[in-house]
């Protein structure tokens, strides 16, 4: 069962405090009855308003480290990308013959790949970490099980990132082929031709005459 909003609950009292305004004397059990709902969405407002204090006060708390974070997985992706193309450059400028150079050239290429597709993973936990939950911060020291929470958190958000990504790419090749059919389904018009043209005007010429 999906858990009422703060939103639905004050509708809700709203309408029973409306509904017990309407009650007669006669209908005490009625009376008692609204009394006790009302009684419960006051306790549930309660929590609510503390879950939302928490959820502020931890956002408030990490901020500044995930923004320090996020800037510093930034910069290093920049900085992989750059070395990633001089890679590049060097391994085309390679002789054929000097497979060593080659080789060590290739295993570059894959190391700063591999490190990009980190740094990306990493930047995605940043971003994505729910900002209601006690952040697990990427550098520093932690513990076994916290690093092992974190890797599940990050593992999780990437997947999701990635599904998202998917979804979105399946949407806009779903909008392009509607686009394409409605295109090819669409009446041409024949194009007017010289002679077509030529002899509406001779024979309306001819009328005026």
């Amino acid at each position: 069962m999906a858990t009422e909003t703060a939103k639905t609950l004050k509708a809700k009292r709203q309408s029973l405090k409306r509904l017990r305004r309407k009650l007669g004397d006669a209908e005490e059990s009625q009376r008692k009855k609204i009394e006790q709902q009302l009684g419960d969405i006051e306790k549930k407002l309660k929590l609510r308003h503390v879950e939302l204090t928490k959820q502020k006060a931890t956002k408030k708390k990490f901020k500044d480290l995930r923004f320090v974070e996020r800037t510093k997985v930034k910069r290093s992706i920049e900085k992989t990308k750059k070395n990633l193309e001089a890679a590049v450059l060097k391994f085309q400028s390679l002789d054929d013959d000097d497979d060593t150079a080659k080789q060590a050239a290739i295993a570059e290429l894959v190391r700063l790949k591999e490190e990009g597709a980190v740094l990306d993973s990493q930047l995605t936990y940043v971003e994505l970490f729910p900002e209601d939950e006690n952040y697990l911060p990427l550098f520093g020291k932690l513990s076994f099980d916290k690093l092992a929470q974190r890797k599940e958190i990050m593992d999780r958000l990437c997947e999701q990132q990635k599904a998202k990504e998917v979804q979105e790419d399946e949407d806009e090749e779903e909008s392009v082929s509607d686009e394409e059919v409605e295109a090819e389904t669409e009446p041409h018009q024949p194009a007017e031709t010289p002679e077509s043209g030529s002899e509406s005007s001779e024979s309306s010429g001819s009328e005026s005459d």
